[in-house]
């Protein structure tokens, strides 16, 4: 099967982890690790990305970290697939470039068509990574 994205997961509970693995490299994505430094500041990843998947955090936390993540220049524009326990404001999504909120749990077409929209066939390379995430700096 041809690899369609790279993709990395951030913050999400094991279990959920697992299950994203699963269905993501069974769609034909590459998932890799991702972690942010002790600061929240820094996105550590090996491989580059295609799009980063973000979860298990409160809405509020995950806004932060994409904010975090959008002043540096290696991901100011890297595409962020939010999944969410209930939908931010649009108005807080406006200004953070390519976000797209999932609410959990989530339909695996929902989920498929939000990553076509973040990770486009003419954009893909083929990766994802999937990470436990750390508390956030204050």
């Amino acid at each position: 099967m041809p690899v369609i994205g790279v993709l990395g997961v951030l913050g999400t509970p094991v279990a959920l982890e697992e299950v994203l693995r699963d269905v993501l490299e069974d769609w034909g994505y590459i998932v890799a690790a991702a972690a942010l430094d002790p600061d929240g500041l820094l996105l550590r990843v090996p491989v580059r990305l295609d799009v980063l998947v973000l979860g298990g955090l409160r809405v509020m936390d995950s806004l932060a970290v994409v904010r975090r993540l959008r002043v540096q220049p290696a991901t100011a524009a890297l595409p962020i697939l939010l999944l969410v326990t209930s939908a931010p404001p649009p108005a807080q999504l406006a200004g953070l470039g390519p976000v797209e909120p999932v609410l959990l749990p989530f339909r695996l077409d929902e989920l498929r068509r939000a990553l076509a929209r973040l990770c486009p066939p003419t954009r893909r390379f083929g990766r994802l990574a999937l990470a436990p995430l750390g508390p956030l700096a204050a």
